[in-house]
């Protein structure tokens, strides 16, 4: 990220500006996966009034992964 951030800005002080961040795409990519692991959103849970039957398949492949082997 630090590449990022000298390739815009060198070694100027200069404030930041909207055409700078539209060009921080690794920061931007950063900032996603972040939301994307811990989402800034509540969860609500919910709670079944009935049974319901769920087919018959692996339920564990949509969970979000978070190691970095696979």
């Amino acid at each position: 990220m630090s590449d990022e951030l000298n390739a815009i800005f060198g070694t100027s002080d200069r404030p930041i500006t909207m055409a700078d961040t539209l060009q921080l795409k690794y920061l931007e990519s950063c900032i996603k996966e972040a939301l994307r692991l811990f989402p800034s959103v509540a969860m609500y849970g919910r709670t079944l009034s009935e049974d319901v039957t769920i087919r018959k398949t692996n339920t564990f492949q949509y969970f979000i992964h978070t190691n970095e082997s696979v």
